[in-house]
Order: C-alpha cells, then structure tokens, then sequence
C-alpha cells in the first residue's frame, strides 16, 4: 500500500475494505476529482486481515501538538508522541533533530532534549493545534476530553471517532477532518495520473501551484457549505462531497 492509501494491493478483511472505498470515494468527491481516478486492489481475505502490517506503516508517523507564536507566524512543536512513547519541552522541540534520533532508535523513547510525560499529560498539553497524524480512530471520547487545544488537524485517516468528534464539539474545538486536511499527497498522486494520462510532465512550481489551488477550492467549498448548513466542518465536507457525487450521477447516470 503507498503512501497516499489509494494504488497498490491491500489484503483486507471485508469490511475493511468497504470503509477504504467509501473513503476514497468521499475523498475523489470533495476534491472534484474524476470518481474513476482511485486504482485500489483489496484481496479480500477473512482469514488474513491487513491490521499487523497497516500498524507497521503507521508506526512511521507520529502526533504532534503545536504552540503558535502569533506575532510571526513561527510553530512550537512542544510535545510528540508515537509508539513508544510521549515527550515534552515546553521551549520548542527540534523536529529535525527528533526525526534523525526517531529513525536511528526506533522512535522517540529516550529523546534526551524532552521530558518523558505520560498518555494523559500528553493529551492535556495546553495548546493552540493538535495534528493526530498516527492511528485511525485513536481520539475517543477520553482522549477528546483530556484535549487542551484550539484546532484539531487530522493528519490521519479518521484519527477521531464519533465519540471523540462529538466531545471535541462539545468542548468548542475546531476540527479540520482528514478528507481536507491530510489530501495534499493523494491530490499529487492525482496530478501524476494526470501527467500520465496525458504523456506530459509538470514542473515542481506548476505542481505547488495546482496543489494550492486545489485543496484552496476544496476548502472554499467546505466552507460555503458549512455557512449554509450551519454544521461542522466535517458535516460540510461530506455534504460538499456528496453534493458533487450527486451532480456526476445526474450527468452520467449509474455507472461504471
């Protein structure tokens, strides 16, 4: 399975692979992309499912929470935590330095430039950004109410579950969801199917600048809709979503 989740082949169990499909599809739609676009292989397999070796990609990534400096725009990270465990400065993490030290020892554990903090600490870190960018559905309804934040990235797929969304509206924190938030990869891989399609190459500028544009419109449109349903960001982007899934089929009609 690359990166972006939507080419190569994934041995899933059954319903696994139904919720892959469902999300990829949501994903094509708030982003305007031909619905034909995502190539995903699923064996479906009851005996073997795919869980060991999704958790062995995403034991790559790690959660982040951010201190913003407003004045000039600079990010803090203040505090990490991946599979092995969580860690805190309060006066600035160096991210580079961390990922060197993560990829030499398997993680962050023993980070000499951080305290080691617990579960709970880390959730409670009092920040302006949270960025889930691990596991799906780690944000329970526990988790959600030990947050201490303004803004809730998911860099994750589904990294919040109905328990946890609905406490972090509860709590008044603004939660971008992944279909926006983490799709600048997958709109790449888009453009490179593109690129293919056509026999042409793009630039990196022309690449950056298309890249903007497209996840700005997806935003703008989010946005729209979320100011005329008066919902949530999520609500809104799924609702943008099926908005253009609903004007395809009037177009094309059932297919394939």
């Amino acid at each position: 399975m690359s990166e972006n989740g939507l080419h190569g082949t994934v041995l899933c169990q059954e319903d696994t692979a139904r919720e892959i499909t469902q999300k990829v599809g949501f994903l094509q739609a708030v982003h305007h992309w031909p619905l034909h676009f995502a190539e995903v292989e699923l064996n479906i397999s009851r005996a073997q499912p795919c869980v060991d070796r999704l958790k062995a990609f995403e034991r790559t990534h790690v959660d982040l929470v951010h201190r913003g400096a407003h004045q000039d725009h600079v990010v803090q990270v203040v505090a990490v935590g991946d599979h092995t465990g969580f860690i805190r400065n309060d006066n600035g993490i160096d991210c580079k330095a961390l990922y060197t030290y993560s990829m030499q020892n398997g993680g962050i554990a023993g980070y000499a430039e951080a305290d080691s903090i617990g579960e709970e600490d880390f959730y409670r870190t009092p920040v302006d950004v949270f960025i889930p960018g691990a596991l799906e559905q780690m944000i329970k309804e526990k988790q959600a109410e030990w947050l201490d934040c303004k803004v809730m990235v998911e860099a994750a797929n589904a990294p919040c579950d109905p328990s946890g969304d609905r406490k972090c509206m509860e709590k008044g924190i603004e939660v971008i969801p992944a279909i926006l938030a983490n799709a600048g990869g997958v709109t790449v891989s888009y453009f490179e199917w593109v690129q293919n399609k056509n026999a042409v190459t793009w630039s990196a500028e022309q690449v950056d600048r298309e890249l903007n544009r497209h996840m700005v419109v997806a935003a703008q449109r989010t946005m729209e809709r979320r100011n005329e349903l008066k919902c949530s960001l999520r609500e809104a982007a799924f609702a943008s979503a099926l908005d253009h899934i609903g004007s395809v089929y009037k177009v094309r009609g059932i297919f394939p």
